[in-house]
């Protein structure tokens, strides 16, 4: 079977490495590549194209560009006539989306998946966002499928869009780790990972560590970017932590393990996860994990976690936070390895792609009776 996989969305080549639908798209595709039963060509753009022949090396990649004055014009021809003419040109079976997103085309004569990660623009309410609602409705009429990564967020999905109903499926992300190196000389640290948007609220993380920092002897790490990053950086500057409060940027996976591996505790503060990865990719390298239960990550973490509620209580994280490093929560080592081997078992890369191999087989049945 020819498979088509749309990342035209992706804008520069950090998504695919570093982020976490970057992770998500290389594990899926990659393991469907290896049952050697799929012709593989990946759909991307120029800023995008080396970084694709890199980490899906067993693909063929095709780049798409098309010329357009208007940015936004741009992003509709790219993705909409660019994408579907070469989906045909190249005699594609079925086409899947890794993201279900705004510009996105989908050609009417072949069967198309596409993988929903969230709703989060739900929660910004402005011209851009109404009008990209009413265009994904309308988009979801002409859908096959669309996998969602928790049931949080294929709940979410009936509640915007109640016509999904029927032609949704939910299949976990995969989390694939490789064991970092074990460094008993680094400086004790708490470790946060993730975007920096509001709703990951980083912010919270920071204010508890600036209650409990002269009570303890660990540094805080923070990985990732985005728009509140200089917001946090400044918080830190104003409360004189700049010598233990450090922020890291674009780290390779490689980096990104030490890190993870060396950790005295996790900390996760996000108001809004479709999935959730990075409580789960620490757990899964032998570390505990402080998460907070909003939206989909109680369920995906399986409640075996340490937890603290709500996301935006501080008082409340900076207590937690000092009860699992003076080890009055026990989170010891038998815990810590079954948590790690319920993960490794359930979110196996292998696994989720045969569910994906499942899906996309009943879906090009379905269309082609």
């Amino acid at each position: 079977m020819k498979l088509g996989i749309d990342i035209t969305y992706m804008h520069h080549a950090n998504i695919l490495k570093f982020s976490g639908i970057g992770l998500f798209t290389c594990q899926v595709v990659n393991e469907l590549t290896k049952m050697n039963k799929y012709d593989i060509f990946v759909y991307t753009r120029p800023e995008v194209s080396e970084a694709a022949k890199q980490y899906l090396d067993e693909c063929h990649i095709i780049t798409l560009d098309y010329s357009a004055k208007i940015a936004y014009l741009k992003e509709v021809l790219l993705q909409n006539r660019a994408l579907i003419e070469h989906v045909r040109q190249d005699n594609i079976d079925l086409l899947l989306s890794t993201k279900f997103n705004t510009y996105g085309g989908i050609p009417d004569d072949i069967p198309y998946i596409a993988v929903l990660h969230d709703l989060d623009f739900l929660c910004h309410n402005s011209i851009r966002n109404r009008l990209r609602d009413k265009w994904m409705k309308a988009k979801v009429e002409k859908i096959d499928c669309i996998i969602t990564i928790s049931n949080f967020v294929k709940e979410e999905l009936y509640r915007w869009a109640p016509h999904a109903k029927g032609k949704t499926k939910v299949i976990y992300n995969p989390v694939v780790i490789n064991s970092g190196e074990k460094d008993d000389c680094k400086n004790a640290y708490i470790l946060n990972v993730n975007t920096f948007k509001k709703e990951k609220n980083q912010i919270t993380l920071l204010k508890a560590y600036n209650k409990i920092a002269s009570e303890i002897i660990e540094d805080l790490i923070l990985v990732g970017t985005g728009d509140c990053l200089e917001e946090c950086k400044n918080y830190v500057k104003d409360k004189k932590l700049n010598q233990r409060v450090f922020f890291y940027q674009d780290l390779s996976q490689k980096e990104l393990n030490n890190l993870m591996e060396n950790a005295r505790i996790f900390v996760n503060t996000s108001r809004f996860e479709g999935f959730g990865r990075t409580p789960i990719e620490a757990a899964m390298h032998g570390i505990p994990v402080l998460t907070s239960k909003e939206t989909s990550l109680g369920e995906v973490t399986q409640d075996l976690l340490e937890y603290y509620d709500p996301a935006d209580n501080v008082d409340e994280l900076a207590k937690k936070i000092k009860l699992i490093l003076n080890g009055t929560i026990d989170y010891n080592q038998e815990r810590v390895d079954r948590i790690s081997a319920i993960y490794n078992k359930d979110y196996a890369a292998p696994k989720i792609a045969k569910a994906y191999d499942e899906l996309i087989t009943q879906v090009y049945g379905a269309r082609k009776k």
